[in-house]
């Protein structure tokens, strides 16, 4: 669910092409995860792969991650609880 301040961001290109019209409709902001990075590396699925890849690819979401709340002064949102039944 996205709600009001919240930005979208997208790890491929073709998700954000596919949810653009309706954020938008909504004014709600998309963003490449690609764009928090630098030289815009994309970011490969790991799955499959040996841990190294895992690693890399969760170190360039870590720096991602860090460049966003830069991005935001510092502030990243808390994400909502999740129950687990």
């Amino acid at each position: 669910m996205v709600e009001e301040g919240d930005v979208i961001v997208a790890m491929q290109l073709r998700h954000a092409l596919s949810v653009l019209p309706r954020a938008r409709a909504q004014a709600y902001p998309v963003v490449m995860f690609s764009s928090l990075l630098p030289g815009f590396t994309t970011v490969r699925d790991p799955y499959g792969r040996p841990d190294e890849h895992f690693r890399e690819v969760f170190d360039l979401i870590d720096a991602g991650i860090a460049q966003f709340a830069r991005l935001q002064g510092g502030r990243l949102p808390t994400p909502p609880l999740v129950e687990r039944n």
